[in-house]
């Protein structure tokens, strides 16, 4: 298995899909290490208040059911032949592409907005939690900015 034909989408679909699943392994794991180290109250959770402990609680509980459910859909995938050509023709139909992708951008600029306007309404009563979502926009974009360079070098 090729990375770089599975990151940019060449590779055959079969590929593809083993792929990701060991990505969505990699996630369900970060689920497991967030809730152990919350159960156990040892790291850095250990010096957060309760509510924040419970805030990683909830993504690594979210992390771990989302990855498993990823993981089983993949699987079914891979084990029939038939739902596997049907999702193969889905993924790779140029409409479908399209929508994706114009939804995707729609969402980023709307969560973009949406932050932008509720760090300035929450930033006279709590600067750090406006700094938080000033910084995650930031981080966003200068994800969005490598990502797009990577993938310009790799297509």
């Amino acid at each position: 298995m090729k990375i770089k034909e599975c990151i940019t989408g060449r590779a055959e679909i079969r590929e593809q899909l083993k792929f990701r699943n060991y990505v969505l392994g990699f996630m369900v794991l970060i689920g497991v290490l967030f809730y152990v180290l919350m159960v156990l109250d040892v790291g850095f959770i250990s010096e957060l208040a309760e509510k924040g402990a419970y805030i990683y609680g909830g993504i690594a509980g979210g992390y771990i059911f989302v990855g498993l459910m990823c993981i089983v859909k993949n699987n079914r995938l891979l084990k029939n032949e038939k739902l596997l050509k049907k999702y193969s023709i889905a993924v790779k139909d140029e409409r479908n592409i399209n929508i994706q992708r114009r939804s995707m951008s729609i969402a980023v600029i709307i969560y973009m907005w949406a932050g932008v306007i509720t760090g300035l309404i929450i930033a006279p009563f709590n600067d750090v939690a406006a700094s938080i979502i000033f910084y995650s926009i930031c981080a966003l974009l200068v994800i969005y900015c490598v990502v797009r360079f990577v993938m310009n070098k790799l297509m």
